[in-house]
């Protein structure tokens, strides 16, 4: 049993070592968006691959589900993440059974840490193209009041 120890020992400060990493990674991103200023929130409509799922006897779904986004939390532009509860019925019709809760990435577990990490780039992705988007409609309005 204590090989078994040592080598869990071991593991654990491999595991803690490559996620104190990502912690600076996300981190690090978080600042460079930050002075990027950009001001815009978006979402993927992915889940982060940690949903968890149950069906009780009725048949029933209940989904927890994460999804990355950039937002405006607690004063300040950060990586966050919207948790979403929902009920699937058998029919198939799927109802929102709770607020919305936003977290911090960097204050999330570890798991959906890691899984947000493969999904940034579709977030930047996302984040440019909303930014692109923004501005197409702020040129519209500015020649719609020149144009008055």
């Amino acid at each position: 049993m204590m090989t078994e120890i040592s080598e869990l020992t071991l593991l654990a400060r491999k595991l803690n070592k490559k996620s104190d990493q990502v912690n600076r990674t996300l981190t690090t991103l978080n600042q460079k968006l930050t002075k990027l200023n950009v001001g815009v929130e978006i979402w993927l409509d992915t889940p982060l691959p940690t949903e968890e799922k149950r069906i009780d006897d009725k048949g029933v779904c209940h989904r927890e589900a994460g999804y990355l986004g950039y937002s405006r939390r607690l004063g300040e532009w950060q990586l966050t993440v919207r948790e979403v509860n929902t009920d699937v019925q058998p029919n198939g019709d799927t109802v929102q059974t709770a607020p919305l809760r936003y977290h911090s990435l960097l204050k999330c577990r570890r798991d959906a840490r890691l899984a947000a990490l493969v999904q940034v780039p579709r977030l930047l992705d996302a984040l440019k193209a909303e930014s692109e988007r923004l501005l197409k409609s702020i040129d519209a309005a500015e020649r719609t009041a020149q144009a008055l």
